[in-house]
């Protein structure tokens, strides 16, 4: 292989990867529009309450912290409220 097709082959690298690049970036701007909704939702109702839960765990040291997370979890859910499915653009 002579100098010449090393560097078009550098250059196709090249463009094959910015390519590649611009179309992950693509997916994942797409991928942040339809998760805005269920991120909100979660910020919003299901952060604070395991916040509280992780807090308690780290205050108390119990034997089983997860089955002391999910019981936690359990006692406070009817503190979040039901989202609207359809309210979600899937």
């Amino acid at each position: 292989m002579d100098k010449k097709e090393k560097i078009i082959r550098e250059i196709q690298k090249e463009d094959y990867e910015m390519k590649k690049e611009n179309e992950q970036n693509e997916e994942r701007d797409i991928l942040d529009k339809k998760s805005l909704d269920l991120r909100k939702y979660l910020d919003a109702n299901l952060v604070p309450i395991l916040s509280e839960g992780i807090v308690e765990l780290l205050n108390s040291f119990p034997n089983d912290p997860v089955d002391n997370l999910a019981e936690f979890l359990f006692k406070n859910s009817l503190k979040v409220p039901n989202p609207d499915p359809t309210t979600f653009d899937f």
